[in-house]
């Protein structure tokens, strides 16, 4: 928008969050207030609100000729990709509420309900019961079993988890208090705090870690292990 939009609105200012909010877990998004619409914009996409400003007073080769608060999600789309802004590969289906960032980093998948990180430092992510998370840029695959969790594992020395000397493999499943108590089965609503202690679900999961031909790995705190030194291609599984 334009310093002359926000000086003079619409008669009622919409939502800041559109209806395609979800877009942020694909590209990055954002509102911007310019001095002049003919400002230089590095953007790739530009939605004009035109309140005041028309979007024809806009770099036309950026913008997308959709009103913002009041467009289906089908034209979003289509638009979005026009603008290379994804490739067709991750094209979002919010109806099925998969969604795959620009750098393939994050994925969440609603009809398995599987949140992905695809990282080389950090990869894991969120599963339920009997579902499985492949992270490929990490080297990292990981079963969850009996009990929904979120699981991964991360280099701490700022290298690659393959090559890393030194890895955090974190497994979380649920922690509530003893005696809490929820208005319905999805627990939006609290009635009751509870008191200590602390109840956690007890959960596994395998993680097989991809290690460079090099590594050499053995357990922490939590489980020793022999040290191995890993052949190419060599996969390390445990169990969290």
């Amino acid at each position: 928008m334009t310093e002359d939009d926000l000086a003079h609105p619409a008669a009622k200012i919409p939502t800041l969050a559109p209806n395609w909010s979800w877009l942020a877990w694909v590209t990055r998004i954002g509102t911007q207030v310019l001095p002049s619409p003919r400002k230089h914009l590095v953007q790739t996409a530009i939605l004009p609100l035109a309140w005041q400003t028309p979007a024809s007073a806009y770099d036309q080769k950026q913008v997308v000729p959709l009103t913002p608060y009041a467009l289906d999600e089908t034209s979003l789309i289509d638009a979005l990709q026009e603008h290379g802004c994804f490739q067709p590969d991750q094209r979002p289906q919010p109806a099925q509420k998969l969604f795959r960032s620009e750098t393939s980093e994050i994925i969440i998948d609603g009809s398995s309900g599987c949140l992905i990180l695809n990282t080389p430092r950090t990869a894991g992510g969120y599963a339920p019961a009997g579902q499985f998370l492949k992270a490929s840029k990490g080297g990292v695959e990981i079963g969850v079993k009996e009990n929904d969790a979120t699981v991964w594992v991360s280099s701490l020395d700022a290298k690659p988890i393959g090559e890393s000397s030194r890895l955090l493999v974190t497994h979380l499943t649920d922690l509530q208090n003893t005696g809490i108590r929820y208005g319905e089965a999805a627990r939006q609503t609290l009635l009751d705090w509870g008191h200590l202690p602390y109840l956690v679900r007890a959960g596994q999961a395998d993680i097989s870690i991809r290690l460079s031909p090099t590594s050499r790995i053995r357990g922490g705190r939590t489980r020793k292990c022999p040290q191995i030194e890993a052949p190419p291609q060599k996969v390390f599984t445990t169990r969290a």
